[in-house]
């Protein structure tokens, strides 16, 4: 199994920039679900940690219709996304998918691909390009 990922620095917010990835996947034409969210350690001032969400962004088209393979379709024809708070002012995102060596789920992923990057493109804030590491 592969992993290819988009990277990018946000210059906004924890709050704000969750609730603009939300709205730029939805927009999107991705279906979001809660994975899990809470706080990590902050290195540079102990006692006050960082927020980060995790969340699975699914095409409406490619998901399973039971409940009970939600989570599997989430993962195998979808993605991850990963919203980190880095300061107050700066927030990290990332966007994976895992790449099943599957042929015939292959022939769906670029389709996820290219919905990512037009999310990613309507994102406010970006400060740098995004980094896409396959």
């Amino acid at each position: 199994m592969r992993l290819e990922e988009w990277r990018l620095v946000v210059d906004g917010d924890f709050e704000r920039t969750l609730e603009n990835v939300n709205d730029a996947f939805r927009t999107g034409g991705f279906a979001l679900t809660p994975v899990e969210s809470g706080d990590y350690p902050n290195a540079a001032r102990p006692g006050e940690p960082h927020r980060y969400a995790l969340l699975y962004a699914t095409l409406p088209e490619l998901r399973f219709q039971t409940d009970r393979a939600a989570d599997a379709s989430a993962s195998m024809l979808g993605c991850r996304l990963s919203i980190y708070e880095l300061t107050p002012s700066r927030t990290l995102v990332t966007v994976d998918i895992r790449l099943m060596p599957y042929p015939t789920l292959a022939l769906l992923i670029p389709r996820v691909r290219t919905r990512i990057d037009d999310a990613l493109a309507h994102l406010p804030g970006t400060s740098s390009s995004v980094i896409r590491a396959a």
